[in-house]
């Protein structure tokens, strides 16, 4: 096939990568967002698009390369999962519904490997291989079923693949001192094991730097792929982009970064609103919908600061009598119990401690019965059900009333089966998205034996 030269894009330049940047900041802002607010979700819109009209709705997830070259009309109806790859302009009329998983492709690769790859790309300082670009226009009052696929010019080449016996996988938590992330590695490790690969399990121990190296030492190391929990995306983005160019298979698990190949993930939103409903029912249920609240967040990490925020609102409608004395960071057991000491010494009849994790609740649970709160009207809920934390809700007279269960040692074994899978079978074109399971664990499905905790 014949391109002109207008067709060909120079997708390594500082502008483009920044502009790129920008959109996955965009759309990560836009992901987290909560789903109710329509008047900021269409003010992230606007900043991230070339134009929209009126009546405009796009679901979550949702993908795009630079965001400024979609254009679209008034009506518009986009589904969850669609991907729109606009190198260069994608134009959509008016009254038009796309349904789920839609991908739309402006871009592609030239099909003979003398045109597509570029001898001295490194001279140049460009990428090593070539990709062109035409514009699509969709126009008004179309409907696109689910899973359809547009493209200028599409075309699909295998990746590629290695020997199983070979492979090797590494899980990087954010810190393993964490028991929700510890029992993430024991579900990889024992993926791993099934699978019969080489394996390594890293501890971060929450710091930028030593997440950074450790990804970097795995490229070097030739690692068929890895899953980690980022701290700072922001840090670990150009690591990841340099693994996806050496053909190493990348994912993120609870906290997304955008560029990765497979997301194992989660709306920390809703999570959030998750644990706060089950904390509002029982203070609507026990305390006639008033009490003095501590939420013990996780708002040093910027990608769960959603969590707290679900919190907050779900309290505040179950029960918008309640009083919420503090909202303070602390994950950690240490931070946790240094909250509630803290509080108590201000608010010494608190009633309730909600945390965002099961570790920092833990610390706040154990600091309210130092202080002798342990009455029927005291109460402490968390999420992640962990096995700690179900030891102490197991306790009949214990104040630890509820946690939700985010699946942990099951999100880290599927991790690992698909890490495998796109080692040994290639890693797909396109980026998949799989979300971890969470449910509520009230006191009483332990007490009767209907939740056992992984252990």
């Amino acid at each position: 096939m014949y391109y002109e030269s207008s067709d060909f894009l120079e997708t390594a330049d500082s502008d483009t990568l920044k502009q790129i940047a920008r959109t996955r900041e965009l759309t990560r802002k836009y992901y987290f967002s909560d789903y109710r607010d329509t008047e900021k979700r269409t003010s992230i819109l606007r900043e991230l698009l070339g134009g929209i009209g009126e009546n405009v709705a796009i679901d979550t997830p949702f993908h795009c390369d630079y965001g400024k070259n979609i254009f679209l009309g008034n009506d518009v109806i986009v589904n969850m999962n669609c991907t729109f790859v606009d190198n260069k302009t994608i134009r959509i009329g008016d009254r038009v519904l796309i349904a789920s998983n839609v991908q739309i492709y402006t871009s592609s690769h030239p099909v003979l490997p003398q045109e597509r790859f570029v001898p001295d790309w490194r001279e140049r300082q460009t990428t090593f291989f070539r990709t062109y670009a035409r514009p699509i226009e969709i126009e008004s009052n179309v409907w696109i079923g689910a899973g359809a696929e547009s493209a200028a010019e599409k075309t699909e080449e295998a990746a590629k693949t290695v020997d199983p016996k070979s492979v090797k996988l590494a899980y990087v938590s954010m810190n393993l001192a964490n028991p929700w992330n510890a029992t993430v590695k024991k579900g990889f490790e024992a993926a791993c094991e099934e699978l019969g690969c080489e394996y390594i399990s890293i501890d971060s121990e929450y710091k930028v730097d030593k997440q950074v190296a450790s990804l970097e030492s795995l490229v070097n190391d030739k690692y068929s792929g890895f899953v980690f929990t980022p701290i700072d995306p922001n840090a670990t983005w150009d690591i990841v982009e340099q693994a996806k160019a050496q053909g190493v298979a990348t994912a993120t698990i609870a906290q997304q970064q955008d560029n990765v190949n497979l997301i194992y993930g989660m709306k920390e939103y809703d999570y959030g609103h998750t644990i706060g409903t089950q904390a509002g029912q029982w203070i609507k249920d026990n305390l006639g919908g008033k009490a003095k609240v501590a939420i013990i967040s996780q708002d040093n990490v910027e990608s769960v600061i959603a969590r707290g925020d679900g919190v907050e609102d779900a309290l505040k409608e179950i029960c918008p009598d309640v009083e919420i004395v503090a909202r303070q960071a602390g994950d950690t057991l240490e931070g946790g119990m240094k909250i509630v000491e803290s509080v108590l010494a201000q608010t010494p009849d608190l009633n309730v401690v909600v945390g965002t994790n099961d570790s920092g609740a833990i610390g706040g649970y154990q600091a309210m019965v130092n202080a002798g709160m342990t009455g029927e009207d005291k109460a402490v809920f968390s999420g992640d059900a962990t096995a700690e934390a179900i030891e102490y809700i197991g306790q009949e007279d214990s104040i630890y009333r509820g946690t939700v269960d985010l699946e942990p040692y099951v999100g880290g074994y599927n991790c690992a089966k698909i890490l495998y899978k796109y080692a040994t079978e290639g890693i797909p074109a396109e980026q998949q998205i799989e979300m971890l399971n969470y449910k509520p664990v009230p006191k009483q499905d332990v007490l009767d034996g209907t939740f056992k905790a992984v252990q």
